[in-house]
């Protein structure tokens, strides 16, 4: 199983995939008490997008960019989530 990263309010977190590719992720917070919101955001070269991504906070598995995550965690300082294993 993959390590679990804490990720703090505003901050961002780059997510490996393989050798070229990675992409990151900045936890944005609680916009209310039912809802979490994170940030996707991908670059190549000079060009770039990033996606507000929003979940209920009853999620315990979130997908971004196909990848899927455990939600261990959520408060409005950080969100602690883990990769699942890649199958």
């Amino acid at each position: 199983m993959e390590e679990a990263i804490t990720i703090q309010t505003g901050e961002k977190k780059v997510i490996k995939l393989n050798f070229f590719n990675s992409f990151g992720i900045v936890y944005c917070g609680m916009p209310n008490e039912k809802i979490f919101s994170l940030s996707y955001l991908e670059s190549a070269g000079y060009q770039g997008y990033g996606l507000n991504l929003y979940y209920p906070k009853g999620m315990s598995r979130i997908r971004i960019k196909n990848i899927e995550f455990n939600v261990l965690s959520i408060t409005p300082e950080n969100i602690k989530i883990q990769k699942t294993e890649s199958i």
